[in-house]
């Protein structure tokens, strides 16, 4: 008798809760009357519905601003009626996974604008979605991408094409500063698998795909990007290994597609020799980059844009030995002091982490500091006999950071120690001595106290 009674409670409490969402999608006057307004309308139906659905406050807000900011872009780009984009809302609050979906960063919100943009390319009606048991946001959006656009399998690791701002940033499709910071290639190439089409035959592919590669592709591991699968299936379809795979796309080749024909003997070049590391490949790499491909645009204390040209635009690698390109690294460390003086005053926006400063017990001082102008990172890579001066367009552009560690005796002498890279999402990337030898245990446990204070992510040494 208890059971039949709470279970009638439960369908009275849900009737009712229909039926508040009713009154707002059927008072058609107020919905004319709010339909320009559609941070105010989705407000409104906050204020009726969205106490029901486990959303904080904060919640509450970044969800209203996506879609006031998806119906501000309507006109710009796919037209969705207001109505489209409450009833699709409306179908996630009643299936009780909108709160578990819209949770974390702002890119797990962003793709359900996404997602609804491309609504044209459903193959299923958002109502008919059973919604699997888990409550990992990752696991819900996967499923529910797969129900509305897939006939058949879509790797998981395509489901980057709907993470906003940050898909395909590392790639070399997406420019700083672009208009449309989704990219709509990786979408395309998503929904083209999930119709059942052989990825050989997708448009705008960074190189052409043989068969072999293809088939590597589709068999990529969840957790890399996708430019990561694609230059990974380059690879092992030429004979390379695994190990060689997952070195290879851990340097800038991993994030960057362009100058294909070029690169692609860099990669033969490489997997003659699998004795490589991953610290002489990342070298190798950067070095090739700079001297090819590397333009320094940075502006001046004055404000001033400085464009300066590769260093050598013509350069090759047919024809190279490992012994060669290893004589032309090390003379390529010999900077000129007058090329040093002519870029005095070239600097850039510094990244907002605080400098650290410890006094160990001896008197000794030991100091991380951000590096923002160019001849520093100059003479710091030139100090330590790395490659760290190729690294002025990525802190240009805000995408990494580079730190120095270094002490100061009571008696005043200085010492340069360990040279530290810290990425846009305040991950700590790697940390070399001179020669790109292993900091101490001393330095490294500077270094965490650092990072802890600041919120750095370490990763595994």
């Amino acid at each position: 008798m208890a059971n039949r009674q709470k279970r009638r409670l439960a369908a009275e409490r849900i009737a009712a809760k229909e039926a508040q969402l009713q009154q707002v999608f059927q008072l058609s006057n107020r919905k004319k009357r709010l339909k320009k307004k559609p941070l105010k309308t989705l407000n409104h139906l906050k204020k009726v519905n969205f106490k029901y659905c486990k959303l904080s406050k904060v919640e509450q807000t970044d969800l209203a601003l996506i879609f006031d900011n998806f119906a501000q872009n309507n006109k710009q780009r796919n037209h969705c009626p207001i109505d489209t984009i409450y009833h699709f809302l409306r179908c996630l609050i009643k299936k009780n996974v909108l709160h578990l979906l819209t949770k974390g960063d702002w890119d797990e919100k962003e793709a359900l604008r996404i997602v609804l943009e491309h609504r044209r390319e459903w193959v299923r009606p958002i109502e008919e979605w059973k919604t699997p048991k888990t409550k990992h946001k990752d696991a819900l959006f996967a499923h529910l991408v797969r129900h509305l656009f897939a006939k058949y399998y879509v790797p998981l690791f395509l489901d980057e094409a709907w993470w906003g701002k940050h898909a395909g940033n590392h790639s070399g499709y997406n420019k700083p500063n672009q208009s449309r910071p989704q990219n709509e290639y990786f979408i395309h190439w998503f929904l083209h698998i999930a119709k059942g089409n052989n990825i050989r035959t997708a448009q705008q592919l960074p190189f052409p795909l043989t068969k072999k590669m293809a088939h590597y592709f589709l068999q990529s591991h969840e957790h890399v990007y996708i430019t990561e699968a694609f230059r990974r299936a380059q690879v092992l379809a030429m004979g390379g290994s695994k190990r060689q795979a997952k070195l290879i796309i851990r340097t800038r080749l991993g994030g960057n597609l362009e100058h294909n024909d070029f690169w692609e003997q860099v990669v033969r070049f490489l997997l003659r020799y699998p004795e490589l590391k991953l610290r002489e490949i990342k070298q190798i790499v950067d070095f090739i980059h700079f001297q090819k491909y590397e333009t320094p645009w940075i502006e001046d204390l004055q404000g001033e844009k400085l464009d300066f040209p590769p260093i050598q635009p013509n350069w090759q690698i047919k024809g190279k030995t490992l012994a060669s390109v290893r004589r032309e690294m090390q003379r390529w460390q010999q900077i000129p002091n007058d090329y040093l003086q002519a870029v005095e005053n070239l600097t850039w926006k510094p990244f907002p982490i605080a400098d650290f400063e410890v006094k160990k017990e001896d008197g000794t001082i030991y100091r991380i500091q951000q590096i923002t102008q160019l001849h520093q990172l100059y003479r710091e890579g030139i100090a330590m006999n790395h490659c760290v001066g190729t690294y002025c367009q990525a802190c240009k552009n805000g995408e990494t950071s580079i730190w120095s560690l270094w002490y100061e005796k009571s008696d005043g002498n200085c010492k340069r120690l360990v040279t530290i890279e810290v990425n846009q999402y305040r991950k700590l990337q790697q940390m070399y001595q001179k020669n790109n030898e292993e900091p101490s245990k001393l330095e490294k446990s500077i270094i965490r106290e650092w990072a802890k204070k600041e919120k750095i992510r370490v990763l595994n040494e």
